[in-house]
């Protein structure tokens, strides 16, 4: 998904949402302005979803399925477990 971006917005998307930096702190190590950062991640966000916006709906969709049949399952566990411990 990511090489469909450019460099410069594959290291600004890896900055925001890996390394979870402010939008100033990615402006002082890309040097640019907060507005162009800003800028930046918007496009490349942009380029991701007029590319492989199905693709992400479908899943995210799955991912939000899958915890919470997961949630549902740890929480069916830890009542069996007290009950039966």
């Amino acid at each position: 998904m990511l090489c469909s971006l450019t460099g410069r917005q594959r290291e600004a998307i890896y900055l925001r949402y890996m390394q979870e930096l402010e939008y100033d702190e990615i402006a002082v190590l890309l040097n640019l302005t907060t507005k162009g950062t800003r800028k930046l991640i918007y496009r490349a966000i942009e380029r991701m979803r007029e590319q492989y916006g199905p693709v992400l709906f479908y899943f995210f969709l799955f991912q939000s399925f899958f915890f919470i049949l997961m949630g549902s399952y740890f929480f069916f566990v830890r009542i069996y477990l007290n009950e039966y411990s």
